[in-house]
């Protein structure tokens, strides 16, 4: 434990800096050895000051006296300093204000340094080592319980660590506590060491009476605490940058001459009180800080703007709060154009496909049908007419899926280049002497991690002299990034020009991690059946469908509510260019398109004007029920059930958005035989598998006396009960 606060600072005496060391007697009783012992290790590390001032209580002044003058370790002490380093002390009274000033040694001279300045200074130093400050990042900052948005703040409890410290800052504020006080109300209970501190300096400087001590827990009690007894008391507030506590403690009945803000930074009224301003002052606090970048509750914010969260700060020790569940909902950008028109190229060509069960990935593309619709043949054509050069030497397949797609790459740039495996390349390379210097064209009909490619431009090192050329029909990666650095790694070259790729279509989707919610399904029917409970042949030939992962699913991808045809995507798609539902299209062709807004949603950047998924600690944004009301076809909200992940869809810890899930949900359950109600049964799939969660009490007001429906709704509707409310 350490016995005193050593604090040291240059100060200006005239044109010079002069080096002073402070040293406070925090306790009661004098203990000389472990006083001169640690200012001898300060010496020895930060070598003699200009000058020494001891602080301490006045009541222990007279025997720092005495021993400072007789045998012993201040003997040992005064032979390290330089006979030039003058020693003095200052004391101070119950009242926290100057007592007497006088030199210890021989010489006369006494430090003019300010009580006020060495309290502040020494305050903001302890502030500094033990980072006051809870700072934010570039990704998020904090929404403070006034309604300010801030780039950090202040927790007192971070810097209340040793006690000479606690009884350090005690002593700047109690020269603000007035003799009659016989309460403080404190904003934190973080408060109560200090109070404790203060009530020790008050008894033993003047005899006084502890005061009594109570919190009204900041702004989450201020207006509702109902014990404030204005008379005889002091409130304290721990740390502020606005007063804006304090000015509601004036209504309560405070003068606001007796609230004393313990920390403060900020801009500071004349009437403010503040037992430590931590303000950069150059003359008399160049240890402080600038003011804090904060933005008042409802004013444009510029960390906001710049795309980082605002956390909010609760309660009345300021904890961050967990994560905070805030719903979204989906709008058209202008970034979705993009998707819009690969969609227009693609849907109802059969390239997209989903693989149930357990497959190396979700989403399956079909190589052979990329950029075969007539709107995409055009595209690839132009593409290949402007980017392929007539001299070309060698076409090279990523993979022999590629082949056919490179094909009609060629025919489109009117190339007779061969087509050649990377196998067939490396033969052809090894039977000539020298290096091709030839343009060599890559073709992959589909590229996801672009690691095929990558090889092959490691391969292709060994014709350094060869324009590379990358032609690629779509690009499958989690985000544009990930597409733009594949690019960028592609173009790597010592060579004039880099190398290119050539993309006809690209399209973001989540990656293999990705949970696979038919895989899930799955399991949730089997474990029904291994509990020999009975099942519908509807049950049992979904499950036999889902087992075929070796043929991928177009039309079959959601349940329907009773035999007949699949749901089907309607007019109005607003994610899709007009007229396109009314041609021929598939469930998975809606499906990637939903997958693909999310994933976008979740890898894009923040802005005032558009929101992102994120689950993180400290924040989470869920997709809002409103969703399954703007997009009411139950095609879309069969795929929002299944594109999103569990974190998006589980309302359980917002009580207010979970109650609105429930109404979406009995709403769609009570009108399964009707239009309104055609997905009740995907709906209830995603509650049975736990991809959609709500609080119990809601998850039974949606299950409970529902009327009948179709077999195949109260089926599942008896599946969930079992599962989810089991008696």
């Amino acid at each position: 434990m350490k016995y005193l606060f050593v604090h040291r600072f240059d100060r200006m005496v005239g044109t010079a800096a002069r080096d002073t060391l402070v040293a406070f007697v925090g306790p009661r009783e004098l203990d000389v050895g472990a006083m001169v012992g640690e200012l001898e290790k300060e010496i020895d590390a930060r070598l003699v000051p200009d000058e020494l001032v001891i602080l301490c209580r006045e009541s222990v002044a007279g025997e720092i006296v005495r021993s400072f003058s007789a045998p012993g370790p201040f003997r040992r002490l005064q032979e390290r300093l330089l006979k030039r380093t003058p020693v003095t002390l200052i004391s101070f009274g119950g009242n926290g204000f100057e007592f007497r000033r006088m030199p210890l040694d021989d010489g006369e001279h006494v430090s003019d340094v300010a009580l006020t300045d060495l309290l502040r200074r020494g305050a903001t130093s302890i502030f500094r080592d033990h980072k006051g400050f809870v700072e934010s990042t570039s990704a998020y900052h904090f929404r403070n319980p006034s309604g300010r948005h801030t780039g950090r703040f202040i927790r007192l409890s971070n810097i209340l660590v040793r006690q000479s410290e606690i009884t350090f800052v005690a002593l700047c504020a109690l020269r603000h506590i007035p003799e009659d006080t016989s309460v403080v109300y404190v904003d934190t209970p973080s408060l109560f060491a200090l109070v404790a501190a203060i009530n020790d300096l008050r008894a033993s400087e003047d005899a006084l009476p502890p005061v009594l001590v109570d919190s009204f827990r900041s702004y989450d009690g201020v207006d509702t605490y109902a014990h404030f007894r204005t008379g005889g008391a002091v409130a304290l507030v721990s740390a502020s940058s606005s007063g804006k506590l304090a000015k509601r403690l004036v209504q309560r009945g405070f003068d606001s001459r007796r609230i004393v803000h313990v920390l403060f930074l900020g801009e500071k009224p004349e009437t403010l009180v503040a037992a430590v301003d931590l303000a950069f002052d150059r003359q008399n606090n160049p240890g402080g800080f600038i003011r804090t970048v904060e933005a008042d509750s409802g004013a444009p914010c510029s960390m906001c703007a710049n795309g980082s969260i605002a956390i909010p700060i609760q309660g009345d020790q300021f904890d961050i709060a967990g994560p905070q569940p805030e719903p979204l909902v989906i709008k058209r950008t202008k970034e979705h154009a993009a998707l819009s028109a690969t969609m227009a190229r693609h849907a109802g060509t059969g390239t997209f496909q989903i693989n149930a069960g357990r497959p190396t990935r979700q989403f399956a593309i079909d190589a052979e049908k990329v950029a075969t619709s007539e709107s995409a043949e055009k595209r690839l054509a132009y593409l290949a007419a402007a980017s392929i050069p007539a001299k070309l030497g060698h076409c090279i397949v990523a993979n022999a899926e590629s082949a056919p797609f490179a094909k009609r790459v060629l025919d489109a740039a009117d190339s007779a280049a061969p087509i050649l495996t990377r196998e067939e390349f490396e033969q052809a390379r090894a039977a000539v002497e020298d290096a091709f210097t030839d343009p060599i064209l890559v073709v992959s009909a589909v590229v996801g991690s672009g690691r095929q490619l990558l090889d092959l431009s490691r391969m292709l090192r060994s014709c350094p002299e060869a324009p590379l050329l990358y032609f690629a029909g779509l690009v499958v990666t989690e985000s544009t990034e990930r597409t733009q650095t594949l690019t960028r790694n592609l173009a790597l070259t010592h060579n004039a020009a880099e190398h290119p790729l050539i993309i006809v279509d690209q399209i973001n989707l989540p990656g293999l991690a990705a949970p696979n919610p038919w895989d899930r399904e799955l399991a949730v029917f089997d474990e029904t059946a291994n509990r020999s409970v009975p099942i519908s042949a509807e049950i049992e030939q979904r499950r036999e469908r889902l087992r075929q992962t070796s043929v991928g699913l177009e039309q079959e991808l959601f349940l329907t509510n009773a035999p007949g045809d699949p749901l089907k995507i309607q007019r109005g798609f607003a994610f899709w260019p007009e007229g396109l539902p009314d041609k021929a299209n598939t469930q998975a062709d809606v499906f990637f398109t939903i997958a693909s807004i999310l994933q976008g949603l979740r890898t894009g950047e923040g802005r005032n004007d558009r929101q992102t998924l994120r689950t993180e600690w400290f924040y989470r944004t869920l997709l809002s029920p409103e969703n399954f009301g703007r997009f009411n076809d139950a095609v879309i909200q069969a795929s929002l059930l299944r594109a999103a992940r569990p974190s998006e869809l589980d309302y359980t810890d917002n009580a207010q958005t979970s109650a609105e899930a429930a109404r979406v949900l009995r709403r769609i359950l009570e009108s399964a035989t009707t239009p309104r109600g055609e997905a009740a049964a995907e709906f209830l799939v995603a509650l049975a598998t736990g991809r959609l969660r709500v609080a119990k009490d809601d998850l039974a007001t949606v299950l409970d006396g529902l009327p009948p429906q179709t077999p195949l709704v109260d089926e599942l509707v008896a599946l969930c009960r079992s599962r989810l409310l089991p008696p």
